[in-house]
């Protein structure tokens, strides 16, 4: 059950054990990143949370990020959330730049044993870079379609990872 309200969020898996979060926005952004990563695709929590991420003030762009070829959950999320919390990619999807450099970056910046030469990577379903190696796209069609379309689709691939 999720509840709006003007100065706070209230968030309760179940009614008897709510958890009152106080307006700040790290606290508020990170419980709904969580929420949105831990919930199974299509609950109304999952979307709930989701749509309050898509209503925020100022928001351009609601960005999905996938991660597969990891051992672990945990490990994906971790790489989800440090491109997720890059700073750098944020400007490159705003500026509709599809800069795959900024998202394989900020990856590694999750500190997990993997090999480059094993990550693709797809932005909006256009590939963009492939088992290490950037490969040839049309670049001014991704950057109009990211300036044009409010939601952005990373697919990163770590396949054959260690």
């Amino acid at each position: 059950m999720l509840h709006r309200l003007h100065d706070f969020l209230l968030v309760s898996r179940r009614p008897a054990l709510p958890v009152a979060l106080k307006s700040a926005a790290n606290r508020i952004w990170h419980c709904l990143f969580q929420i949105v990563m831990q919930e199974r695709p299509g609950s109304s929590l999952r979307t709930e949370s989701a749509d309050i991420i898509r209503d925020a003030e100022g928001a351009d762009h609601f960005i999905t990020i996938d991660v597969s070829g990891l051992e672990t959950r945990e490990a994906a999320c971790r790489v989800a959330k440090e491109i997720a919390d890059s700073t750098l990619l944020k400007t490159a999807i705003t500026g509709g730049d599809p800069n795959w450099g900024r998202i394989v970056s900020a990856a590694g910046y999750a500190n997990l044993d993997f090999d480059t030469a094993f990550v693709s990577l797809h932005i909006n379903g256009t590939e963009v870079y492939r088992a290490g190696t950037p490969v040839p796209f049309d670049t001014a069609a991704l950057s109009m379609q990211l300036k044009t379309n409010r939601n952005v689709h990373l697919e990163l691939s770590l396949s054959g990872a260690p």
